[in-house]
């Protein structure tokens, strides 16, 4: 070996109509870009045994305001594995939710919001109330 480490490469770009991509690396980390611009980061996936979590750190305010929700990038959620845990942490809070007790939430309510004017990539949106929460929020997702 050279002495040089091999940077994460990425393993999986996902896209729809618009023009953004959300890319998985080899490392877990995942990003939402805009084809050409710069990177968001959306959390990291990782797997332990038989369970896969995705965690993100994520700011009480940009809680959507009007169904008090989180929102998911909704080509991310379908490609996420049955069973796997979401949880997304704002620095008081530890919000956990599993995909399936989102797609039991699917079948009974809407959960996709349209921005005509929005460019960004297609969401679903999930009430804090169907998340459990626990006080660990100043914990590493």
């Amino acid at each position: 070996m050279n002495g040089r480490t091999l940077s994460p490469t990425i393993v999986k770009r996902l896209s729809d109509d618009s023009a953004q991509e959300i890319l998985i690396y080899s490392d877990g980390k995942l990003y939402l870009t805009e084809r050409g611009e710069r990177k968001k980061f959306l959390g990291k996936i990782t797997k332990r045994g038989a369970v896969v979590r995705w965690d993100k750190k994520e700011n009480l305010k940009d809680v959507f305001q009007k169904t008090n929700a989180w929102s998911l990038p909704y080509e991310l959620f379908k490609i996420l594995p049955d069973h796997t845990i979401i949880s997304f942490v704002d620095g008081i809070h530890r919000y956990t939710i599993t995909k399936d007790k989102i797609n039991e939430y699917m079948k009974f309510h809407d959960v996709f919001l349209w921005f005509k004017t929005s460019g960004v990539e297609r969401k679903i949106y999930i009430p804090l109330s169907e998340w459990e929460y626990t006080q660990d929020g100043n914990e590493n997702p």
